[in-house]
């Protein structure tokens, strides 16, 4: 019992921790900005009510055709569906792109992919799980203790160093401004976006600004796409966070033990 206890705590631990990684990678290789035309939408069923109910209703998932040095695409949103097809065909939509990798991309108002609150309760669920799994097994409490302490301390680590050699790298200043689009503002959220030699990247945040607003940039000249806002340290306080978190544990198990 206790042991199926723990295995599924691992399992939630383990998909919130992808879930988070890959939003991360994605949007950290997506800085390419392109209009897509919205060509249709993917129906989907789900259920109406709880589990148990019987009645089902529609879901539309978008379907956005963009065309990249001739070749087209299609991307159909994976995690941002609607009650109706509210946005009509052929209306424009923003994406970020991979310029490297077409294919990659996601629509800017389809950033609920990234929602960092469900990635932290599958890994917070996950985690406590795994202690109730495993408090009737000391040595595997101890070794969650201790792993999951190494772990949160060299993660704190890595994260300030690659912080620190961001800022070794984006040596170049420049201004990112409001991208303007071509489709209406409910379909497609305003993002900053800043031009070296001629090409366009983006900068990836959440949040909507106002048109008079633009944001100072520190830019890799070597990798134009390597960025940072001006007046912030990358990775600074979360990998702090994770090496005080780490430090914590290690203190409470050490307390536990006596």
């Amino acid at each position: 019992m206790w042991i199926l206890i723990f295995s599924i705590g691992l399992g939630l631990t383990a998909m919130g921790v992808y879930l988070r990684y890959s939003s991360k990678r994605l949007k950290r290789v997506c800085t390419a900005i392109i209009d897509g035309t919205l060509t249709g939408y993917e129906t989907r069923k789900r259920r109406s009510g709880g589990s148990g109910s019987s009645s089902y209703r529609m879901v539309y998932f978008p379907i956005i055709s963009y065309s990249v040095s001739g070749v087209e695409y299609e991307h159909t949103f994976t995690a941002a569906a609607y009650a109706e097809p509210v946005i009509p065909e052929g209306e424009k939509v923003t994406l970020l792109y991979n310029k490297d990798n077409p294919k990659q991309c996601y629509a800017v108002n389809e950033k609920v992919s990234f929602n960092i609150v469900l990635h932290v309760f599958l890994i917070v669920m996950g985690s406590f799980a795994m202690l109730i799994g495993a408090v009737e097994i000391p040595v595997l409490l101890k070794a969650i203790f201790v792993s999951g302490s190494i772990i949160l301390i060299l993660h704190g680590i890595n994260k300030w160093l690659k912080g620190s050699k961001l800022r070794q790298r984006c040596t170049y200043q420049t201004n990112a401004v409001i991208e303007n689009s071509n489709g209406k503002p409910e379909y497609t959220v305003p993002l900053f976006a800043y031009t070296v030699d001629g090409v366009k990247y983006a900068v990836n945040r959440g949040i909507k600004f106002k048109i008079e607003e633009n944001l100072e940039i520190y830019y890799n000249p070597y990798e134009p796409s390597e960025h940072y806002e001006a007046g912030k340290k990358p990775s600074n306080t979360s990998g702090f966070f994770s090496i005080v978190m780490g430090v914590l544990f290690l203190l409470l198990f050490y307390l536990f033990q006596y």
